[in-house]
């Protein structure tokens, strides 16, 4: 009988490591997402600060929701490195 509780701990050691897998791909799949959007709020930030220039235009205070996002993204990010974190603990 030793063998078989052996043989059963085993393998739910190894079906939490894979959920264990599932859940930390799902939050690197989100943190991907968040740095996308960074990058694509960086690249309008460019582009809308050099046509401001151009037309002699800037003002800050019109890049206010770009920069929100990118700060909301960055949090996001933390949120689920933390959760990254957690689930590795649990092993």
């Amino acid at each position: 009988m030793a063998f078989m509780d052996k043989m059963n701990s085993f393998a739910r050691s190894v079906g939490d490591k894979a959920s264990d897998t599932v859940e930390i791909t799902k939050y690197k799949t989100k943190i991907s997402k968040e740095k996308s959007t960074i990058k694509e709020n960086y690249e309008k930030i460019g582009d809308y600060i050099y046509k401001k220039y151009r037309d002699n235009e800037y003002e800050n205070e019109d890049l206010k929701e770009l920069l929100e996002g990118i700060d909301d993204a960055k949090a996001k990010i933390c949120e689920y490195e933390e959760e990254i974190k957690r689930v590795k603990l649990e092993d």
